[in-house]
């Protein structure tokens, strides 16, 4: 018995000395572990419509990138629903989920970008439609609405380029002259007309002091504005009232005509004076 425990003794040892420890655990680390990257869309939805997947088992970001591709498509909330068989608000959230990840922040050199992105789709489109405008196969009516396609592209990522401000947008051009001139009568006439007025009125009334002096408040503003003809002029008299007629002096307003009994009273007086010369 002894000898038997001694010799399991000496094999233990042995089996020892023959094996390596085992090395310790590795500490846990806070670097993030690698993961798998995730299926595409067209795989999930190919594996689903196989019945290898099932949708429910499909994780959150799984299920969105689903979504977005099936919205993509034109599926409604509803169609995107019963395809993921999920319930049509979790589709709605996933929707605006969606929409945040793909927000745009503000960057200056955004514009920059989606112009040459502009311009490099427009360059592939006008090239696709004249190769259709060059095929053998193609008629003149389809060549005509190709090349004319590619016309439109083009002047349309022009007049998109103009509204960026990349090019300048002139407008036309007009080139005008314009003189105008207020020409009266001359002064010297103004002037005259007024001392003839004066004077009819001194002849006339004499006694009128309110027309006398109202024709000579009237010199005085046109003597200022003929002289100073910058100046505003100053503010109208208020009016005056009518001259008393003077006696013995026979006044016809300008508006009054003349009756039929005055005209004949007046061809006769006429008639007599040719009588009597």
């Amino acid at each position: 018995m002894k000898s038997s425990h001694q010799a399991a003794t000496r094999k233990r040892k042995q089996a020892a000395a023959a094996d390596p420890p085992a090395d310790p655990p590795a500490p846990a680390s806070s670097a993030p572990t690698w993961q798998e990257p995730l299926p595409g869309a067209i795989e999930t939805l190919r594996r689903i419509q196989s019945g290898a997947l099932l949708p429910r088992s499909l994780s959150a970001a799984s299920r969105r990138l689903c979504v977005e591709y099936l919205g993509s498509e034109g599926r409604s909330v509803h169609e995107i629903a019963a395809i993921l068989q999920v319930d049509e608000r979790t589709i709605a959230r996933d929707r605006a989920r969606v929409r945040e990840d793909n927000a745009v922040a503000y960057d200056p050199a955004l514009a920059a970008r989606a112009v040459g992105e502009l311009i490099r789709h427009a360059g592939e489109t006008t090239a696709a439609l004249q190769r259709i405008a060059r095929e053998q196969g193609a008629s003149a009516g389809n060549r005509i609405k190709a090349v004319r396609a590619a016309w439109r592209t083009h002047r349309e990522m022009f007049a998109a380029l103009q509204r960026c401000g990349y090019i300048p947008l002139l407008g036309p051009e007009v080139r005008g002259e314009l003189t105008h001139t207020m020409q009266g009568p001359p002064p010297g006439l103004i002037r005259h007309q007024i001392a003839e007025l004066e004077a009819a009125v001194r002849d006339a009334s004499p006694e009128n002091a309110d027309a006398l002096q109202f024709v000579q408040r009237s010199r005085r503003i046109v003597d200022n504005l003929l002289s100073h003809p910058e100046a505003s002029p100053p503010p109208p008299p208020p009016p005056a009232p009518p001259p008393e007629p003077v006696q013995g002096l026979r006044t016809r307003r300008c508006d009054d005509a003349p009756d039929e009994a005055d005209l004949d009273r007046r061809a006769a007086e006429g008639e007599e004076s040719r009588g009597a010369a």
